[in-house]
């Protein structure tokens, strides 16, 4: 039971993060009932996606990354395919999430020490890295509960619009790539792979509630973010509603609603712990990843230098980007929205295709599933290029 408990912590905890912030803002134009759809469409659409990448791990009997399981079912253009998409995931998310660190901290230099932070954390195995993982989405979770039971004692959730008002297309552009990018643990499925030990049950069951732990946690803190706002800042929620803000104002804007000096530093702590447990997540998808890699191309490094070298390749890049990008959160979760549809539902949907028949899990044997996941892919892939394109 424990081991299923730290398996759900390591999805739930990568997936649940960076929507702690983007999701009320992107999502501020939609009433209640289009949000609460869209949410669990996407839970649904990552559970499946999920299924079907454990699916092929499952058949290849291990811990293999999207890029050797490309290269075992498919060949030397898939796996590169899997290999560049996975790095590219993984770096645009960890620039988005240090660059979302660094604005919520009141001093200069904030993204650059963290990013070193991040670097420095990688290096320690990925074992104690799960375990701190598990305690921090546990705390994660009872911050999260006392905060949105007592904002429901200060708002009212009935006075958020129940339809949407009427929402340009380049805002669901943005929000299509960005709610989708807030499920993404598909990058640490190889991970749960090894945890798990190729345990069928464990997995899948790893994956349903890694799935729906966010969805609920999601739907719960947007909603009662979304209603302090509107019932304390009006104006700002129109702001938000029409143009969007970026990360450090709507950190702002919560404290001073929030008021008490208690509540103020529990939403500061919530955002700064979510945001922590999907850079472990990522981190050491990416960081095994690059190691593999090493391996592959037989560079001979002693096991420490191996893991301090890839934990600097990981950290330095997705820093520079950080720094370098302005209003980088919603832009680059945007992007990795775009990449993830990729590692989520294109290449294993392919790959899938390929092997032509499920042997572990029999919903799969259904085409239709993996027709859905691709026309989902396609429509996150056009809104993502209109967003680029400013439509």
């Amino acid at each position: 039971m424990r081991k299923l408990l730290s398996a759900i912590f390591l999805l739930a905890g990568t997936a649940i993060g960076s929507g702690m912030i983007s999701l009320p803002i992107v999502l501020a134009p939609l009433g209640i009932v289009p949000i609460i759809g869209l949410t669990l469409l996407f839970a649904g659409m990552t559970y499946l996606s999920a299924l079907v990448r454990v699916e092929l791990n499952l058949q290849s009997e291990s811990d293999f990354t999207l890029e050797d399981v490309g290269r075992k079912f498919s060949g030397k253009t898939a796996a590169l395919v899997g290999n560049i998409s996975l790095k590219i995931l993984s770096l645009a998310l960890l620039s988005a999430y240090i660059y979302g660190l660094g604005a919520m901290m009141p001093f200069p230099c904030a993204k650059l020490l963290i990013g070193l932070a991040v670097g420095i954390a990688f290096v320690y195995s990925s074992d104690k890295i799960i375990r701190f993982n598990d305690k921090a989405f546990v705390f994660l979770l009872v911050v999260v509960l006392a905060i949105i039971v007592g904002s429901l004692f200060q708002v009212d959730l009935r006075a958020l619009p129940q339809s949407p008002s009427l929402v340009k297309v380049s805002k669901l552009c943005i929000l299509f790539p960005t709610l989708f990018t807030s499920f993404g643990f598909q990058g640490s499925l190889h991970v749960l792979t090894k945890f798990c030990h190729n345990d069928r049950k464990m997995i899948v069951r790893a994956c349903f509630w890694g799935s729906l732990i966010p969805a609920v946690v999601y739907l719960a803190w947007t909603l009662c973010m979304m209603a302090i706002i509107f019932n304390t800042q009006p104006q700002l929620f129109a702001k938000m509603a029409r143009e969007g803000i970026d990360v450090a104002e709507l950190i702002a804007a919560l404290g001073a609603a929030s008021g008490e000096g208690f509540t103020r530093c529990a939403v500061l702590v919530l955002s700064v712990g979510a945001i922590a447990t999907s850079i472990f997540g990522v981190g050491i998808a990416l960081v095994e990843d690059i190691e593999r890699t090493f391996c592959r191309l037989k560079v001979h490094l002693g096991k420490k230098s191996q893991r301090c070298a890839a934990s600097c390749m990981a950290a330095l890049p997705a820093t520079f980007v950080a720094i370098s990008i302005p209003e980088a959160f919603i832009k680059v979760l945007g992007f990795a929205g775009m990449i993830l549809t990729i590692i989520a539902l294109l290449l294993p949907a392919f790959l899938l295709r390929k092997i032509h028949q499920p042997k572990h899990i029999q919903c799969l044997e259904h085409r239709s599933i993996l027709y859905a996941l691709v026309t989902f892919a396609a429509i996150i892939i056009v809104c993502e290029i209109a967003s680029l394109m400013k439509v």
